[in-house]
């Protein structure tokens, strides 16, 4: 083994860890409502998967692995808790969202794409308009809106799933459409 073989994987971990870390806190701070919880349990991923990365598989997607070591830890921060979590299916549920997707919202947001999301949010249901704005405007948990419009959480989290999924298809064809 080469002095320059620890590093390289160091460097590889540091790479994907810092591609991922955001959409491993989307999953797990919409499971978890605590701020201050979902540091912990971060950091708590962070150190599993540096202890773990030997045994990370390269043909994986590192995200479905990292959020499977997210799952683990949120699962170990409930117990014995007597907070209601979502059921397992609702978590592998959002699990499925989160390695699926890109986060693309975290890239800078140009003009244009501005005005076309503008435009495109005329065209949304109602509904969907209620729970985008409770959540992102007015920052409720989804435990939060799921009480407030008494509707199931996991019910929630597949309207917002379905309106970012709406949205961006709408943004990404009416950019087509001007050229852009």
């Amino acid at each position: 083994m080469s002095m320059e073989e620890p590093r390289t994987r160091t460097e590889e971990l540091a790479a994907h860890w810092a591609k991922s870390q955001p959409l491993i806190a989307v999953f797990v701070s919409s499971i978890v409502t605590q701020v201050h919880d979902v540091d912990d349990i971060l950091q708590n991923v962070a150190l599993v998967t540096a202890r773990k990365f030997d045994q990370y598989d390269k043909n994986r997607s590192f995200v479905a692995w990292a959020i499977g070591i997210a799952r683990n830890e949120i699962f170990k921060y409930y117990e014995g808790k007597r907070t209601t979590i979502l059921n397992t299916d609702a978590i592998e549920q959002i699990a499925g969202v989160c390695e699926s997707e890109p986060l693309r919202g975290l890239d800078v947001m140009t003009e244009d794409r501005l005005r076309a999301l503008r435009a495109c949010m005329e065209h949304i249901k109602a509904r969907w308009r209620t729970v985008l704005e409770m959540h992102y405007l007015r920052e409720l948990s989804p435990a939060r809106i799921a009480q407030q419009l008494d509707i199931s959480q996991a019910n929630v989290f597949v309207i917002l799933h379905r309106v970012r999924v709406a949205l961006r298809q709408c943004v990404e064809q009416r950019l087509r459409q001007e050229g852009l």
